[in-house]
């Protein structure tokens, strides 16, 4: 189902895009003069994974191998040729991103370094930087015979054959593409009935914020809405957290605490919260590329990334849990849905976000004791299923273990911050080989008593093509001792990252734009 497309916006421009372009679910849509065939990132090789600094062979499972691991990139691309020697190979992109069924499309697109620039409504696009579309936008690519007049206003534009040292250029030429958005996207305002929502928007935001009815997604926290802050064309994200009356919601408030205390290019950004009457709202940035589920998801099933790139997204997540542990901060949910892509493409920046039930730590030996997470993510020791003697199904068991109530059993079944790392292992399991390690047949039980015993299984096809040292690190972050588990200052010694850390070091530089790591 589109997304989106774009169509032609006059006559001029009809004559070289005769039919609507689809934006379409994990698809690139690229447009430029030619196919591109540049990587986005020249360190890494494509076809060959990452490209050592000769301290280390080429890793395996990148894209071209054998095997289930050396599945193509999640995103396909299709590319729109346009016919202008003023438009670069590979000019801009376009993608869209779709949560849930509950929420309105977004689509975005990025100019991609042009020469002579992509303008959106008139205004030129800042480069490298996603920007939300809305219905009607009007996206301005040069075309045959539009240039800059060197020495003018920047705004002043016109055809070629035009100009003299003293010409006024009065025929701009443009090729103008149109938006169009989805028909009856669903928006905050509204549920999927037609009916007012019982969670419309907040009327009331502090300045200079905006928020639009643009849903990005739901859940029971609330909302999650586009909003705007003053003139700036940047957009950004609002949570909203509905607090009812006896519920004083002290996890929407810790999470504020929590991502107020960090910067970290790999943690999403709070750069306001306030409180409205019953509603707690958190100003976020917007990370325009949705989340790793999505990312690999086709259908029923998810698909694995090449090695090279889950290695990738793996280490920037290590870099974001290395952070957050030193300073006393422990997610406690990681899971797929929790990572966010600045864009969906390889090696794009990656983002946690979802800090709902994290915790602070006052002392690197305090131990947590609450139950809480995502069953097929945590660790054993954080108590799930953990029942002698009971009945029932999954569900009543965690209610009986909500808290961990005694002396003894804090001591014995308390957890500390590496409850993370083994969350990072089962994240890594299912980017690599496309399933989860202790899944089986779905059932919650039978999964956290899989855990448990921790027996994993990695000689399947689903392993085919990957390294012996990604196969190693699973191993050790999947280790049911939590003594013999590693941290995250220690999952970085692991073979797998060591062996390729100073090409992990340029990559990430070059994808945060930053140190090497942080």
């Amino acid at each position: 189902m589109s997304l989106g497309w774009l169509e032609a916006a006059d006559n001029y421009t009809r004559a070289a895009l005769p039919r609507p372009a689809e934006i379409l679910p994990h698809t690139l849509l690229h447009i430029g003069r030619t196919p591109a065939t540049a990587s986005p990132l020249p360190i890494l090789g494509r076809g060959r994974g990452i490209s050592p600094a000769g301290d280390a062979e080429p890793l395996r499972g990148s894209a071209g191998s054998a095997g289930s691991a050396g599945a193509s990139p999640a995103y396909t691309t299709t590319h729109l040729s346009l016919p202008s020697p003023g438009i670069s190979a590979l000019h801009c992109t376009l993608w869209g991103v779709r949560f849930d069924a509950q929420s309105e499309p977004q689509c975005y697109v990025r100019d991609d370094a042009s020469r002579n620039g992509t303008r959106l409504n008139g205004a030129p696009l800042p480069r490298g930087l996603p920007c939300l579309l809305s219905a009607g936008d009007i996206l301005q690519l040069p075309a045959p015979g539009c240039a800059s007049i060197q020495g003018r206003h920047p705004d002043v534009t016109g055809d070629i054959s035009d100009i003299t040292p003293d010409a006024t250029v009065t025929a701009p030429r443009w090729f103008r593409l149109r938006f169009r958005g989805v028909e009856g996207a669903q928006t905050a305002a509204h549920n999927l009935e037609g009916a007012p929502s019982a969670a419309t928007p907040p009327v009331a935001a502090p300045a200079p914020w905006q928020i639009t009815p643009r849903l990005i997604g739901s859940g029971t926290f609330g909302q999650v809405l586009v909003c705007t802050r003053g003139n700036s064309p940047t957009r950004y994200a609002v949570k909203v957290v509905t607090r009812r009356a006896g519920h004083p919601h002290a996890d929407a408030e810790r999470e504020a605490r929590i991502l107020a205390s960090l910067t970290h290019p790999n943690i999403v950004a709070v750069h306001c919260v306030h409180v409205c009457g019953p509603q707690l709202l958190l100003f976020q940035d917007l990370v325009c590329g949705g989340d790793l589920f999505a990312y690999l998801a086709r259908g029923d099933r998810l698909a694995p990334l090449p090695e090279y790139e889950a290695l990738v997204v793996v280490y920037q997540v290590l870099c974001a849990l290395r952070y957050m542990h030193a300073r006393g901060v422990v997610h406690r949910d990681l899971k797929l849905d929790n990572v966010l892509l600045a864009a969906p493409e390889p090696c794009a920046r990656v983002v946690l976000a979802d800090f709902g039930i994290a915790r602070e730590l006052a002392s690197p030996r305090q131990r947590m004791h609450t139950v809480v997470g995502t069953p097929e993510y945590c660790a054993p020791e954080v108590g799930f299923g953990r029942v002698r003697g009971g009945r029932g199904n999954l569900h009543s068991q965690y209610t009986q273990l909500s808290r961990l109530a005694t002396v003894e059993q804090v001591s014995r079944y308390g957890y500390s911050r590496k409850c993370d790392l083994w969350s990072l292992g089962v994240l890594t399991h299912i980017v690599l080989t496309g399933v989860s390690p202790f899944y089986g047949d779905g059932v919650q039980e039978g999964m956290v008593q899989r855990a448990a015993k921790g027996k994993l299984e990695m000689h399947g096809s689903a392993w085919e093509g990957v390294s012996s040292d990604a196969r190693g690190f699973v191993a050790a972050l999947l280790e049911v001792s939590e003594e013999q588990r590693c941290d995250a200052q220690g999952a970085m010694r692991l073979r797998w990252v060591r062996r390729h850390r100073g090409v992990l070091r340029r990559v990430y530089s070059k994808i945060v734009g930053g140190g090497g790591d942080m």
